[in-house]
């Protein structure tokens, strides 16, 4: 049986995680081009693909799976 907590467990990991990365905005992978970075949400298993902009604004391109394809063509 899964967990019924479990969904809400994961929208409040990956809801906090922008929240780190405002804090610590070189923490993730550099991957590609044009400044995307990717970063696993902790105790979840989603990436984050963002981008840090001028003036202290990270920008979430995307939320992946781990074991989707992720990886830039």
């Amino acid at each position: 049986m899964i967990d019924p907590t479990l969904a809400i467990d994961l929208r409040r990991q990956i809801t906090a995680a922008p929240k780190i990365l405002l804090d610590r905005p070189g923490i993730g992978s550099p991957i590609g081009k044009h400044g995307m970075r990717k970063w696993r949400v902790r105790r979840t298993p989603f990436l984050l693909f963002y981008r840090n902009l001028p003036n202290g604004i990270v920008e979430i391109a995307h939320v992946r799976h781990a074991a989707q394809d992720w990886r830039p063509e």
